[in-house]
Parts: structure tokens; C-alpha cells; sequence
């Protein structure tokens, strides 16, 4: 039985306070003019920093 390993590099950037972190698949995103590469990623942010705001 043969098992295939796949990987894809995830960048990744951290605000200054760490309260929010965003994973980007890519890291480059070409302005066309009339329309930009989409964007595939995740955000993440601390429940905390959310807290007392809208």
C-alpha cells in the first residue's frame, strides 16, 4: 500500500499585539485592472481582543 504525503506552504503574518493572524495560501496577488487574483485564506482573532467590541 503506497501513501502520498502532499504539501502546501501557508504564510503566515502576525499583528504587532498578536490578536490577529492571517494565513494566506499565497503570497503574491496580481492587480489586473479589472479584476485581482482571489484571495484564499484564514483569519484568525483572539476572542479577547473582540471582546467590548463591534
Amino acid at each position: 500500500m503506497h501513501s502520498f504525503l502532499l504539501f502546501e506552504r501557508v504564510f503566515k503574518k502576525t499583528s504587532p499585539n498578536c490578536k490577529l493572524t492571517v494565513y494566506l495560501g499565497k503570497r503574491d496577488f496580481v492587480d489586473h485592472l479589472d479584476h485581482v487574483d482571489p484571495v484564499d485564506g484564514v483569519i484568525l482573532v483572539e476572542p479577547e481582543y473582540l471582546k467590548d467590541r463591534k
